[in-house]
């Protein structure tokens, strides 16, 4: 047996459906290429946008990282600092409770400092007669 006979009109009406159903597909195609270009563009761009969003994070990390640094040896330093100035009042105190010491049986008070009248005292204009200590 065979496939039987269409008839020309039946034929036609194939070849035009088919004709039609290849038209509709190359249109869809050409537009679903076109979504395909504009969305590889968008990709394009985000990419591009996490390109420079990774770099400017790698950048403030070198930052931080940069700050975290100096305040440690700032942190560092002011602990130095502290010791520093502790160690000097230290040494202070002891010098002062030496010289205390030393001078707690002086009597100094009558002794005569050279040229202590040039920085010690001065006179005042309308008390002529009392000096007044600097």
């Amino acid at each position: 047996m065979g496939i039987p006979k269409l008839s020309s009109v039946v034929r036609m009406g194939a070849i035009v459906l088919v004709v039609v159903v290849v038209g509709y597909l190359k249109i869809e195609n050409h537009r679903l290429r076109g979504d395909l270009s504009s969305v590889n563009q968008q990709l394009g761009a985000a990419g591009q946008r996490e390109i420079q969003l990774l770099n400017t994070n790698a950048a403030m990390q070198a930052t931080v990282r940069t700050l975290r640094l100096a305040a440690n040896q700032e942190r560092l330093a002011a602990t130095q600092m502290a010791t520093q100035r502790s160690h000097w009042r230290t040494v202070a105190k002891q010098a002062q409770a030496t010289i205390h010491k030393a001078l707690a049986h002086e009597d100094c008070t009558q002794r005569v400092i050279p040229g202590a009248a040039h920085w010690l005292y001065y006179t005042h204009p309308n008390r002529a007669r009392h000096p007044v200590q600097n």
